[in-house]
């Protein structure tokens, strides 16, 4: 008898092991995988754990512990980059061959991103910035005669021709190399380099595409590797994110080895109260196209300041669609996270659009609201009352070894998750972040500088210029978001299809 209860009891532990392996993978097949982090983590709290194959793995949306974890990333032998390739793998395999580690793969621990790191920062100073807008303001203005070329009768690709922007800045600004994707929308060398681009972030759901979109990215990134060295040294003033890097040299004076815009285009053109707001702000620095003001006068740096509501809608813009939704780490050690112990070897996942969606930090979470950026202070957690506060959660058998602080713990016996009174290891003296679009600490975007001011001047570019109207066959709003697709970076899965109408030949209604 007893022998048949311990058999009973593993079928049943089995089973549910099964059954929790099995909902992980579905949520791993599914092309918006970003949104399986926001049902969880209201169902479940900030931080709880899940197993993902044989990974165990550490889910984080509360805005305490992903600051506690991103944090720690500063000391390596504590929270690393994860070099399994289960999480870069596609990544590398897209910019060299044989596949190594990029800047974005490459660990803490490892002196190749410390060096690259201090290298390219430097070309990120505000008299570079000055010049980077130039470049901006240069490739959109030639992005908006491709556009006007296009027509407004047939729907255009705005996720596709932003794209081609941004690679175009990125070209210029960082390696002196034009690929002019602005120049020919579709058929043009930089379009089609654009293309494999896109493409490479299809991985799985689309293999043979991603397949043949790595082999061409290895080729694009070989000859601009070759061309830069090909220059030889850089010129005095090259402030290129290149000449940085070739002037780079490690301890040992050695040079170094070698080496998204449709969401805020989408919302305010789907928000009409918005877009009139940022229209009338536009206006008043007579920046807006108009029948009376066909050509309006060109953007300025200085403008940028002055653009506070356009600044607010890019914010909101990338609360709720931010590029990268979750960043990966590692545990490098034993180590207590919001009251409880996370072992050696298990992963964390800092999921960034969760930590930006929910209730329990955001008021009106799910809506866009760019008025609430006119706070200065917006992005840092607001003090809640303990009482209402919520409590990390985790299955109960884990993490067993280690209670919260006060030791204060009950079992929920419907789903058998922790509840524990942590508020005393939340508890910080300092502001911390719930909002961080570019991630935080020292493995923050580097290229945040660079993307905050093309952002800027794109879009007021373009809105200037253009009223956007979504193509029916994008299926209306539910129709854009059923499309959205977590490939490395979020995006429309088949582009974000839109027409763009001139404003001088229509009035600004």
């Amino acid at each position: 008898m007893v022998m048949q209860i311990m058999v009973m009891q593993s079928v049943i532990q089995a089973l549910i092991v099964s059954v929790a392996l099995y909902a992980a993978i579905k949520d791993l097949t599914r092309k918006d995988t970003h949104k399986c982090g926001i049902e969880h983590a209201a169902k479940h709290g900030g931080i709880y754990f899940t197993q993902i194959v044989h990974l165990n793995v550490v889910v984080i949306s509360d805005p305490h512990l992903a600051a506690e974890v991103l944090d720690r990333t500063k000391t390596p032998h504590m929270i690393d980059k994860p070099t399994e390739p289960q999480f870069y793998k596609m990544m590398d395999e897209g910019t060299a061959d044989p596949p190594t580690p990029s800047l974005i793969s490459t660990t803490n621990a490892d002196p190749y991103w410390k060096i690259v790191r201090k290298g390219t920062s430097r070309a990120f100073t505000v008299n570079n910035l000055r010049a980077a807008f130039e470049v901006s303001r240069n490739m959109s203005k030639r992005l908006v005669t491709a556009v006007k070329a296009y027509g407004a009768a047939k729907p255009l690709d705005l996720d596709a021709v932003v794209q081609n922007q941004a690679f175009d800045v990125i070209g210029e600004f960082g390696f002196s190399k034009d690929y002019e994707a602005t120049k020919d929308l579709w058929k043009g060398s930089g379009a089609k380099a654009c293309m494999a681009l896109k493409n490479g972030r299809m991985l799985a759901y689309q293999a043979e595409k991603h397949q043949q979109s790595k082999v061409s990215l290895l080729s694009i990134f070989k000859d601009l590797l070759q061309e830069v060295q090909a220059r030889g040294s850089p010129a005095e003033e090259d402030n290129s994110i290149a000449a940085h890097l070739m002037r780079t040299r490690d301890d040992k004076g050695q040079p170094i080895p070698d080496v998204r815009i449709w969401s805020e285009m989408y919302l305010i053109s789907q928000h009409s109260e918005v877009e009139a707001k940022v229209l009338a702000e536009l206006e008043s620095l007579q920046l807006l196209a108009s029948p009376q003001l066909p050509s309006p006068r060109p953007l300025e740096y200085a403008d940028l300041s002055k653009l506070t509501y356009l600044s607010c809608c890019i914010k909101e813009s990338m609360r709720l669609y931010p590029v990268v939704p979750m960043i990966f780490r590692k545990a490098m050690c034993d180590q207590r996270v919001g009251g409880y112990v996370i072992p050696k070897g298990a992963f964390f996942i800092v999921h960034i659009m969760a930590t930006h969606s929910t209730e329990r930090h955001w008021e009106r979470a799910a809506d866009f609201l760019p008025e609430r950026w006119l706070d200065p202070n917006c992005e840092y957690v607001r003090p809640v009352d303990p009482k209402s506060r919520y409590v990390p959660t985790g299955p109960a058998d884990i993490f067993a070894a280690d209670k919260p602080g006060n030791g204060k713990t009950t079992v929920n016996s419907s789903n058998g998750h922790i509840v524990a009174d942590s508020r005393a290891a939340h508890r910080q003296e300092h502001k911390v972040k719930r909002w961080f679009p570019y991630g935080e600490g020292n493995r923050q975007c580097i290229g945040m500088p660079l993307a905050r001011v093309n952002l800027q001047a794109s879009i007021a570019s373009l809105l200037s210029t253009f009223r956007f109207k979504l193509a029916d066959e994008m299926g209306g709003v539910e129709g854009v978001r059923m499309s959205e697709c977590y490939n490395i970076t979020l995006a429309p899965e088949k582009g974000l299809m839109m027409h763009c109408i001139p404003r001088a030949n229509h009035a600004n209604t």
